[in-house]
């Protein structure tokens, strides 16, 4: 999606619905598509998942967290309570607390832990994590190593992207 014309629609929707002194801004996070803090005021929304995923997510996901402004602002209520799902629906978004993973595109972990001696995935980090600098040992004992990659990790075997 047109991340100018996301931020425009945000701001104007915003304004529509009477969050004035309320500001927008552009987060680096990977994990949360939204977010809505009340005593800063402030709605963000996640430049990297934005630019990976449809624009219907990403216009549902600013109606999400204008709605959540709506529910702290009109309600006194914060979280996805009963005056969040209303004011979801009287403002078009979906009023479901979080995104499904199989729906949405998630920015690719840039590290992933790997068992040296089965080739078997772990897990993946987005940040490499301090801990990593002293070696990695599972609960079994097993050796396992930390790969940073610049492509899409299957079944441990590294596909570079050719970008």
């Amino acid at each position: 999606m047109n991340l100018t014309e996301l931020e425009n629609y945000t701001k104007r929707k915003m304004r529509e619905h009477g969050l004035h002194d309320w500001t927008f801004k552009w987060e680096k996070t990977k994990r949360a598509m939204g977010r809505c803090w009340y005593h800063k005021k402030l709605i963000c929304i996640s430049k990297p998942l934005a630019e990976l995923n449809k624009e219907e997510d990403c216009i549902d996901t600013a109606l999400h967290e204008i709605a959540h402004a709506l529910a702290y602002v009109k309600n006194g209520e914060t979280g996805h309570g009963r005056a969040w799902k209303r004011w979801c629906v009287m403002i078009g978004a979906k009023p479901q607390r979080c995104y499904s993973e199989k729906d949405v595109v998630n920015v690719p972990y840039k590290y992933h832990l790997v068992n040296k001696e089965s080739d078997k995935y772990i897990c993946g980090y987005h940040r490499r994590p301090k801990w990593a600098r002293y070696g990695i040992v599972g609960k079994d004992g097993s050796r396992n190593y930390l790969l940073k990659v610049q492509g899409v990790m299957t079944n441990c075997k590294l596909i570079q992207n050719n970008s």
